[in-house]
């Protein structure tokens, strides 16, 4: 693992002399172009807030509200916060309709004030940067290209290196509970950037740069006491991967648990697993891979009787329909990993089999999944929803012979990803 970087490349892309120079002339963090300052009424700020926790908060749960409010309308905010506030507004308008034709001059302020903060020697970084950071990989990987948004995911990356937010849970005395929305908030930051690396790196077998680093981050609380502000205490990582009576958290606990199983079971075969040193050379059907997949089966098992028939009625919260899609494309995932590596020295083809009906029986859930996603907003989808379908449209290609009614359900989740490409970049990338 390189150690973090001391300085960090520039966010704003190509531009003209022109617009360079605009950027130069901006004499400090807080002063607007004119023409976003005229623009931006009380009124419109009041909108473009709400269309945030509308359309992005769910997708992307990292700012308590109650917090958030509290500076929002602040004249007196920090650097930080005001490179934040108009990450959170490049997104919204970027997922509006309306405003589209402002798209472009609050992602190039928003890259400038990134720069500005980037190039600046600051001892202690705030997690509003952080979060900054992250939201601004969102929108390069939804509307700008996969290249862009992989570059700023590596800048999210560094940050979070460099912030440590992955040892935020390490014990130091006693915890004072008051402290506890902002602690949530850097454990939620550590863990969006950590499950960006993992979705970005299935894209192509990239290596890792978070995955050795969660072993004193507690996985996030539940909504309902991240918004509240009622302290819990959540587990870690190991522990839940560990236990052989899994309790079934959060979906966005649970989208990270799946994630990290899905990327452990597809790790490919030159890379060490966390617990071992990088001398080591695992075997791709290692005892490990097989006590991988039992937790894996567990966990899916105790989520599916959780959330039996979700789909019906249509739910209407992105990140649970992303969880359970991502869950069951676990299995998908198990049966490619195994069937790369042919027949395993115990169970032989039998194994192989059991393997491919739990993916069939997995790939059928997240097509019944999917119609649920036809009734949100394209602007309220999980933005890797396309992975997931991708990897289910993959099997059923690869496997034609398990059912001949399987078309009718490749057709559905193929116009899906059509639908998706209109408002999201990465869908694209799979059709």
């Amino acid at each position: 693992m390189p150690p973090p970087l001391d300085s960090l490349p520039p966010m704003i892309p190509n531009e003209n002399a022109e617009t360079a120079q605009a950027h130069a002339g901006m004499d400090s963090l807080g002063l607007l172009s004119p023409s976003l300052e005229d623009i931006i009424t009380d009124l419109m700020h009041a909108d473009l807030d709400q269309l945030y926790l509308d359309r992005i908060h769910r997708l992307v749960p990292i700012l308590n509200r109650q917090r958030y409010f509290s500076w929002t309308r602040s004249p007196a905010k920090t650097d930080e916060q005001i490179c934040l506030q108009y990450t959170m507004w490049t997104l919204v308008v970027s997922q509006s309709t309306q405003l589209q034709h402002l798209r472009e001059a609050f992602y190039q302020h928003t890259c400038s004030l990134l720069d500005k903060l980037t190039a600046q020697d600051t001892i202690a970084l705030q997690i509003e940067y952080a979060q900054a950071c992250i939201l601004i990989v969102y929108y390069d990987l939804m509307k700008e290209n996969f290249r862009r948004g992989w570059i700023s995911a590596g800048r999210c990356i560094r940050v979070v290196q460099l912030m440590r937010l992955f040892e935020v849970d390490r014990p130091q005395g006693k915890s004072d509970h008051q402290d506890w929305i902002e602690h949530e908030e850097k454990r939620r930051a550590f863990w969006i950037a950590y499950s960006l690396d993992i979705f970005i790196s299935l894209r192509g077998e990239w290596p890792l740069s978070l995955s050795g680093y969660t072993a004193f981050v507690r996985l996030p609380a539940p909504e309902k006491n991240f918004d509240n502000n009622q302290y819990v205490e959540m587990p870690f990582l190991g522990t839940v991967l560990s236990n052989t009576t899994p309790c079934v958290l959060s979906p966005f606990a649970e989208s990270i648990i799946f994630a990290t199983l899905i990327r452990r079971i597809s790790a490919p075969i030159w890379e060490p697993r966390e617990e071992d040193s990088p001398s080591d050379a695992p075997s791709p059907l290692s005892g490990n891979k097989e006590s991988l997949s039992n937790t894996l089966r567990i966990r899916l098992k105790a989520l599916t009787f959780k959330y039996q028939d979700a789909h019906l009625p249509f739910s209407d919260d992105p990140m649970e329909i992303f969880a359970l899609m991502i869950a069951q494309s676990s299995a998908l995932h198990l049966y490619g990993s195994r069937k790369s590596f042919g027949k395993t020295p115990d169970n032989g083809q039998n194994s192989t089999l059991a393997l491919q009906y739990e993916a069939q029986m997995a790939s059928q859930e997240i097509s019944n999944l999917s119609i649920s996603i036809f009734h949100l907003s394209p602007f309220k989808i999980h933005p890797f929803t396309p992975m997931v379908l991708a990897k289910c449209i993959e099997f059923y290609k690869s496997n034609q012979d398990l059912d001949e009614l399987t078309y009718p359900a490749v057709q559905q989740m193929c116009d899906l990803l059509k639908d998706i490409s209109k408002v999201n970049n990465i869908a694209l990338g799979y059709l």
